[in-house]
């Protein structure tokens, strides 16, 4: 077949480009005409704009090289491989919060690096290369590993579509010790009983912190929905995630869809402060115009100023939920499998041998942790009118 350009088509709002392509239909090659995907149509004239025509030129690369009998590999590089097959995928398949992370990488990190090598070029040499490169500056051992993933993730990908036959990442190694990973802080009941208490004339941020201590991750905080806190039964009903605008029902994972035991001093600070306040479109915690309040502003306008002010370090919302994890294994003797349920996931070392946790001994370990928190935070409250 002759090398085509392709032609650009608008569709309801969205833009494709229509070529031929030779298929197989059974047992026939037969010339069919297909169309893909390159994007939304984002300006108010008839013509494609020039991003659009870069992508369909870029794809046609690809699809020219394919019906000339030649390998993708020979003639694709690693850059327009990434920017028009894999992370479209990934805008397809993933969560919108794992679109932004492998963006960030691809724009800071590997954009530059894989320049205009070509897929079939590069090798583990160049690979351990780089990565020994980023360790040798410092860049620690969780950034290097997330950085190795991706690129291993690309490979992968091109592997599965046959444009490569291995993954030279997994042959890659790092030559130096990169950056051992800081330790990871956690709040104690102490700080936790002296937050909330500390917190009180400021009810947003009271909530935000008061259900980290419960073990919610951020993510799931900015979902909860009035609907999923029940009183009654004693529990909230972690359904969703939530990122920026971004609502995903079914949270993060199988394992985070659960029911998150609710006890009396967490419970009173919700009741409290859903009857002082209006709710437009349901969420627990909603900004003026109705959607999920953003809870690392709410950290930076209000809680970390006030944390400065108590004298109480800042550990951020996940400080909460690993305080959380630590305390109520102090009732479980160490047993986190009792407690795994509560959190929606499973240490790594119970991953292959996992145990369904037994629902009522998680139950009584959320209950001591915050009964041991209101106890703090009273206790706190008593100290503060004494010296007043």
């Amino acid at each position: 077949m002759r090398e085509q350009k392709g032609s650009i088509i608008l569709r309801s709002g969205r833009w494709y480009v229509s070529w031929w392509k030779l298929r197989s239909i059974n047992g026939a090659v037969e010339r069919k005409r297909v169309t893909k995907y390159l994007g939304e149509k984002t300006t108010g004239g008839k013509h494609p704009p020039a991003d659009i025509e870069t992508a369909c030129k870029r794809h046609m690369k690809t699809e020219n090289a394919k019906a000339c009998a030649v390998k993708p590999e020979q003639v694709v590089t690693i850059t327009d491989f990434v920017e028009t097959i894999y992370l479209p995928w990934v805008r397809e398949q993933k969560r919108a919060s794992t679109q932004n992370g492998y963006q960030k990488i691809w724009d800071r990190h590997l954009c530059e690096h894989f320049g205009q090598t070509l897929l079939r070029d590069y090798t583990p040499g160049m690979a351990t290369r780089f990565l020994t490169e980023l360790a040798r500056r410092g860049m620690g051992k969780n950034a290097g590993d997330h950085v190795r993933a991706l690129m291993s993730g690309i490979f992968k990908h091109a592997a599965a579509l046959e444009y490569v036959n291995t993954n030279p990442i997994h042959l890659a190694k790092v030559l130096v010790t990169p950056r051992a990973p800081k330790e990871t802080p956690h709040y104690t009941v102490q700080e936790m009983g002296s937050v909330l208490s500390g917190l009180q004339d400021q009810p947003e941020a009271r909530v935000a912190m008061a259900l980290a201590f419960l073990g919610l991750r951020p993510s799931e905080i900015h979902g909860l929905r009035w609907e999923d806190v029940d009183q009654f039964h004693g529990v909230l009903r972690i359904r969703r995630s939530a990122w920026r605008k971004i609502i995903n029902e079914g949270g993060k994972g199988k394992r985070s869809v659960r029911d998150v035991t609710l006890g009396a001093t967490v419970g009173g600070i919700l009741e409290s402060y859903r009857q002082s306040r209006h709710s437009q479109s349901g969420f627990v915690l909603e900004n003026t115009a109705g959607n999920p309040l953003d809870l690392y502003k709410l950290a930076r306008e209000i809680i970390r100023p006030t944390f400065a002010i108590m004298g109480v370090e800042w550990k951020g919302y996940y400080g909460g939920r690993r305080g959380a994890e630590t305390e109520m294994n102090r009732y479980t003797n160490g047993n986190s499998q009792l407690t795994a349920h509560h959190f929606g996931h499973t240490k790594e070392v119970a991953d292959s041998h996992y145990i369904k946790p037994l629902p009522e001994e998680t139950r009584i370990a959320a209950l001591a942790l915050d009964a041991a928190i209101g106890d703090s935070a009273e206790t706190r409250a008593v100290g503060r009118s004494a010296v007043n």
